[in-house]
Formats: structure tokens, C-alpha cells, sequence
């Protein structure tokens, strides 16, 4: 993520990684994803890999991150059962979005939210939605 004008999100990568740690380290890329949606995360066997569009604007890029690293800090048992059905058709993707965006994702959005907004906006002014 070492584009030119991507400097708030290596900001926001890197408060994330300390304000709002994960079970597993978290590894951040950038490629093709799905034109249903801007990113996603998934968990590997010992890190979570979020993928956020390459088209995305710097801006996008951010709200995406932080909106998939909340993923990352809610995972639980039961998303890995729930992506496991999904795969296997067993439930649909929008059970499996029903899942994915409970009561834990909204915690730990929540928290996110405060770390980005608490340690990286104040470093960059320019950045705050007017």
C-alpha cells in the first residue's frame, strides 16, 4: 500500500495494528475483488488478509480498512462456520452478511472507528469531511 496519495491509509493501517489489535496479524492488499463489493476480509490459518479494491479512492480505501479490519477483530468460531457454509452452499450470502455484521462487528467497528479518528484524522487535518 505504497501508492502516492495513499498515505492516510498506511496511517490508518498502522494505528489500527496498535489501537485495535486482531487474533492473528493482518495483512493489508490491494487487487481485483468482486464488483458486488469494495473489499473483504478473510482469515488464513495464522493471519486474516484484507483485500480492498484497486480502483478504490484513497478516501474509500480508508472507510473500506477500517470497516474490513473490524471483520478482523470480531472473528469468531462462528464466521469460520459461516464462511465454510457459504462456500458449501448451505446458507446464502446474504445469511452469511447477517452473521458477519452482529452485535461483535459493531463493537469492534466501533473501535476501530475510535482509533482512526482519535490517532490518525488529527495528524491529518486535510482529511476530515467538512
Amino acid at each position: 500500500m505504497q501508492r502516492p496519495g495513499y498515505e492516510l491509509l498506511v496511517a490508518t493501517v498502522t494505528a489500527l495494528r496498535k489501537s485495535a489489535p486482531c487474533a492473528y496479524p493482518v495483512v493489508v492488499r490491494s487487487g481485483r475483488v468482486p464488483d458486488t463489493v469494495d473489499g473483504f476480509c478473510i482469515r488464513r490459518k495464522s493471519r486474516f488478509v484484507i483485500h480492498l479494491g484497486e480502483f478504490l479512492s484513497p478516501t474509500n480505501a480508508v472507510s473500506v480498512a477500517v470497516h474490513e479490519w473490524a471483520h478482523a477483530r470480531a472473528w469468531s468460531h462462528a464466521l469460520d462456520r459461516a464462511a465454510r457454509d457459504v462456500a458449501q452452499g448451505r446458507i446464502s450470502e446474504g445469511e452469511f452478511n447477517d452473521v458477519c455484521h452482529g452485535a461483535a462487528f459493531g463493537i469492534a467497528y466501533a473501535e476501530c472507528w475510535r482509533g482512526f479518528t482519535g490517532e490518525v484524522l488529527p495528524a491529518f487535518p486535510h482529511a476530515r469531511a467538512g
